[in-house]
């Protein structure tokens, strides 16, 4: 059964594809008076809630420990007891991984600091405390910590003696080109189940977004992280830095929403201006405000009325709402990942001339799975700018052409 969601007026969200277990997700995260809140969630609850997909939905999002945390707030709520348990363990679980990730951030900091070498923390532990105040409220699954380019190899070196190796070789040319055309290494310890992402530009080189990432090691601010005051993005930093992210993976969890939707409301003092400055000079204006107009259409947060008169005068943005509502709420996931990404990432763009280098460079720049296609000596290396396109052919070209006889037919 479909139900309506009461949101505000200029919301675009299409309420028959939203069922009453997603309405209730999105009333517990939304911005609003809690005796409304209140009232909606228990009109629900008299309606139906199938749990098992309620419960499938909110982990699906990352939502889990803000679905019970509500709940444990409001004991008076008809929660089927099984239900609540399922709910209870995932979030007890939640807590001891994010106390363990937590641990071994600050470990890993710790040696980083021994070491010289300044690194960056932001989202998973320390997002969890910006954005909610509470290491227990939010559901991630790695460690992302950025550092600068030129100190990245000797932080590999370091966190290969630490027990997160590169699951990849590379020639001294091909790491030498992966750090200037990429932007992380993702890393695991088979030991303690810990995922890592060690970062040193926001995207890679492909997205031509000119990023000036040393100007953030500048404006860094304190964060209280377990008795332990660390550094981290400024909120307006750090706010265009999850639009990217969210923008760059279609905005395919609610969590990532609710995120932004808390910083916001956490930071309310933040310079809009400077926000709105930057993203105009990184040309990535579209990708930002459309985070900011998911945040407010599904959370109700409020925004500044100059950043909602952004909305008005970009009707490029309202293109990608219904999309991304659908991969939300319908599971609405293209089978061909890849061509509905591109298409997506090149109707973010506002400027033709980085669409065009956008595609030009993502099918000529070589990637490790070129690398690993063919191996080649180094002074070789220019060979992959033609064995790169080739892969892309053989690997794409047939879904491609099925997809052109179908839209024939």
């Amino acid at each position: 059964m479909k139900r309506e969601l009461p949101i505000n007026p200029r919301s675009r969200l299409p309420r028959e594809i939203v069922r009453p277990e997603d309405t209730l997700l999105l009333w517990c995260v939304r911005k609003c008076p809690e005796e409304e809140r209140t009232e909606e969630i228990r009109r629900l609850f008299q309606e139906g809630i199938d749990w098992p997909y309620l419960i499938e939905a909110s982990s699906r999002h990352g939502l889990s420990p803000l679905l019970y945390n509500y709940f444990e707030a409001n004991p008076g709520e008809n929660v089927p007891k099984d239900g609540l348990d399922r709910l209870r363990d995932r979030f007890r679980n939640n807590i001891l991984w994010n106390l363990a990730r937590t641990r071994e951030l600050l470990r890993l900091l710790d040696l980083f600091d021994k070491e010289g070498i300044q690194a960056i923390p932001y989202k998973g532990p320390v997002l969890s405390v910006m954005a909610y105040g509470d290491l227990s409220l939010r559901q991630y699954d790695d460690i992302d910590i950025f550092v600068r380019r030129d100190q990245v190899k000797r932080v590999m070196d370091l966190l290969s003696n630490e027990g997160y190796p590169v699951d990849f070789t590379l020639t001294p040319r091909q790491e030498g080109f992966y750090l200037r055309s990429k932007c992380e290494y993702s890393l695991f310890h088979q030991a303690t189940r810990i995922f890592l992402e060690i970062q040193w530009e926001v995207l890679p080189r492909y997205f031509f977004v000119p990023m000036e990432t040393g100007d953030l090691f500048t404006r860094l601010r304190p964060v209280a992280l377990s008795g332990k005051e660390v550094m981290t993005f400024c909120p307006e930093d750090l706010m265009i830095i999850l639009c990217i992210h969210g923008g760059k993976h279609g905005w395919e969890r609610l969590a990532w929403i609710c995120d932004l939707a808390n910083l916001i409301e956490v930071h309310r003092e933040m310079d809009w201006e400077d926000i709105l400055r930057q993203a105009g000079e990184m040309r990535i204006e579209r990708m930002v405000l459309l985070g900011f107009f998911l945040a407010t259409d599904l959370t109700g947060v409020e925004l500044p009325e100059r950043v909602i008169r952004k909305f008005e005068t970009d009707s490029g943005i309202m293109k990608f709402v219904s999309r991304i509502y659908g991969r939300i709420f319908q599971n609405a996931f293209p089978s061909d990942g890849f061509f509905e990404n591109l298409f997506f990432t090149l109707g973010l763009r506002e400027h033709w001339m980085d669409k065009v280098r956008y595609c030009i460079d993502l099918g000529l720049t070589p990637t490790v799975g070129d690398w690993q296609y063919v191996s080649l000596p180094d002074s070789l290396f220019p060979l992959y700018y033609l064995i790169r396109p080739f892969r892309l052919v053989l690997t794409y070209g047939p879904r491609l052409f099925k997809k052109m006889i179908k839209g024939n037919r």
